[in-house]
């Protein structure tokens, strides 16, 4: 995971956790008709206690059923193994659209299963997450029988601060109803719903009016969905006679930082890591916004949130032989203060920028095979460079695997003196019947997968040193490769 779009999977996901637990959704018409529907009472109510195996809740409106206002009840807390709420002890004075059963026992149940979404994909009871439900609710006797499709546009970011996820509802954007023979257009109210009734049955497309700076999220599994699923790269519905049907989506930035790390000669650089920091406040330890160089320099964070920034190159201030230079600020400064900031926003998509190296230390090549005794190629195995000591800035350490022919090639910085080691992981069952090596594997102590190492090579890195050869003691299995099974963290 390279893009910053992954340092938003955290939020979403611990947003979502209270919700899904252990707890696994039947497959239902989950419309706000269809679970009307299939519920005895639809409430509006108020928590005013919680303890650990009880919740006290004030009914405060009544949609369907024959409770009153103002009634006390008594809520049975749920646990992680079912699909009962549990409610917590800072949601005391909170307010819930419930979806109730029958009362089967002394206490009542909040199922999760039947709640309105507070994020696309997930489930919550708040009051202030059910507003396409309660907009249908609040005018029942106006459009009972009525056809209806809904949804709820809501944008995201992370929040470089908390650490969490900015989430807000997208007023007066523009949806589109595209149906076998007409076309219907409706806007998002100040909740982010859209709503039409009474639209003929049939298949519909829906499509929302993309605002300047956002894009549909497609990809996680909190970004949007509907009550027919989704079809490719269309947002599609069936809407059925007298029925609901729902489209709500997820909307993430559309804003990128991208360009080039170039080296003091103005060659592209590979595995450079550039991180992006906000100029305000204390950012959080959560927020990441970084990418590391391809081949041909190149770099992309995108999902960037809304906000100023400055660009740093090797955060860590480590050199390294991928990164043979100190710490420093875009657009070539090492002090954090003379960087440039940089500015996303919604009307304005940065274009790419060429970071240029004010300084590096030299490196050189290491290039060589990888064998076995009997000069089959070693492939996929793992190539070490260990350094000795170096100063406190400097990591002399560097990796590599081998090719389908066993060769390898990697830089190291200039200067350093170390070893190099040739290791590969075999697993018996590949060599069942070459006795020898399985009787080597279980000399060392266990049978299984083995860690077997070349004799170390001393070498003193001055220049580039080719022709390496690294040898394992035994011979291949009947004469073909070895494929090593290393596996790297």
């Amino acid at each position: 995971m390279t893009k910053a779009s992954k340092f938003l999977v955290f939020a979403i996901l611990f947003l979502a956790a209270k919700a899904v637990a252990a707890c696994v959704c039947p497959d239902r018409d989950n419309t706000v008709l269809g679970k009307f529907e299939d519920s005895r009472f639809v409430i509006v109510a108020k928590v005013i206690g919680v303890e650990n195996t009880t919740a006290k809740l004030v009914v405060e409106k009544v949609y369907k059923g024959n409770l009153s206002v103002g009634e006390g009840m008594i809520f049975g807390q749920g646990r992680s193994a079912n699909c009962f709420e549990r409610f917590d002890d800072d949601e005391i004075g909170a307010r819930f659209l419930l979806y109730l059963k029958p009362k089967t026992s002394s206490v009542w149940y909040a199922d999760r299963c039947e709640r309105a979404k507070a994020l696309p994909g997930s489930n919550t009871n708040h009051v202030n997450d059910a507003a396409d439900d309660l907009a249908y609710l609040e005018k029942l006797d106006q459009v009972t029988g009525k056809t209806r499709i809904s949804g709820t546009l809501i944008s995201y970011q992370g929040s470089p601060i908390e650490g969490g996820s900015s989430f807000k509802r997208m007023t007066a954007v523009k949806v589109r109803l595209i149906g076998e023979k007409e076309t219907y257009e409706t806007a998002t109210n100040v909740d982010g719903v859209y709503e039409i009734y009474d639209l003929p049955p049939g298949r519909y497309t829906v499509e929302p009016e993309t605002p300047k700076g956002w894009v549909i999220e497609t990809h996680s599994p909190f970004g949007g969905g509907g009550s027919s699923g989704r079809e490719g790269e269309h947002f599609q519905l069936t809407l059925k006679k007298g029925r609901h049907a729902y489209f709500d989506f997820f909307f993430i930035s559309d804003r990128r930082v991208r360009g080039r790390v170039l080296s003091p000669s103005g060659n592209p650089m590979k595995n450079v890591c550039v991180n992006l920091i906000p100029t305000q406040g204390e950012v959080s330890n959560f927020f990441k916004a970084i990418d590391c160089t391809e081949a041909d320099g190149s770099f992309e964070i995108d999902e960037v949130p809304f906000g100023s920034y400055v660009i740093v190159v090797n955060i860590e201030d480590t050199i390294t032989s991928d990164q043979p230079f100190r710490r420093f600020y875009y657009p070539n400064v090492y002090e954090r203060e003379k960087a440039k900031v940089v500015t996303i926003a919604a009307d304005d998509d940065p274009e790419a920028i060429d970071i240029h190296i004010p300084e590096a230390k030299e490196v050189v090549e290491i290039e060589g095979v990888f064998l076995s005794a009997d000069r089959k190629p070693v492939t996929r195995a793992g190539i070490f460079f260990e350094a000795e000591e170096t100063d406190e800035l400097t990591d002399g350490r560097a990796f590599t695997r081998t090719d389908e022919n066993g060769k390898f090639s990697f830089k190291v910085l200039k200067g350093v003196k170390g070893k190099l080691v040739g290791t590969v992981t075999l697993d018996e069952a590949e060599f069942k019947e070459c006795p020898q090596i399985v009787a080597l594997l279980k000399a060392q102590g266990t049978a299984g997968w083995q860690d077997q190492r070349t004799e170390a090579v001393e070498i003193q890195i001055q220049g580039n040193v080719p022709n390496l050869e690294l040898k394992l003691p035994f011979a291949s299995c009947k004469g073909g490769k070895i494929t090593s099974l290393l596996k790297i963290d």
